[in-house]
């Protein structure tokens, strides 16, 4: 019998996310950034901008594409806790930001693939 995974499907969704970006020359800045409103999935910073990264990996397409779930009210979330983020770390008003989302598509016996949306919404968008 195999041993319980210690990460979710998530979590390793997340970091197949972050070995891309970091393949990709982006500076991780914080992983899993946590309050009381919610949860920043990667935060990195790449040409002068930080990049708030939401990261939705699916393992069967019968729960749909990884985008599908990134709602509107999911996107207010994320603003809000973006600027939490630039707040605290005295980053306001300093940098340009952006909001892009990884989609990991991981079949049970397969090689997962990614599709990065650049700047896949924006503050009032």
């Amino acid at each position: 019998m195999a041993e319980p995974s210690l990460y979710t499907v998530g979590d390793e969704g997340e970091l197949v996310a972050l070995r891309y970006l970091q393949l990709n020359g982006y500076e991780i800045l914080s992983r899993n950034y946590r309050k009381k409103r919610g949860e920043l999935d990667i935060v990195c910073h790449k040409d002068g901008v930080i990049v708030f990264i939401e990261v939705k990996t699916r393992r069967e397409q019968q729960f749909g594409h990884p985008f599908e779930s990134i709602t509107t009210r999911k996107k207010q979330q994320l603003i809000k806790m973006a600027k939490q983020y630039l707040v605290e770390h005295n980053l306001w008003d300093k940098t340009y930001v952006r909001f892009d989302v990884i989609g990991v598509s991981w079949p049970k016996d397969g090689n997962p693939s990614i599709e990065h949306i650049v700047d896949a919404f924006r503050v009032g968008g």
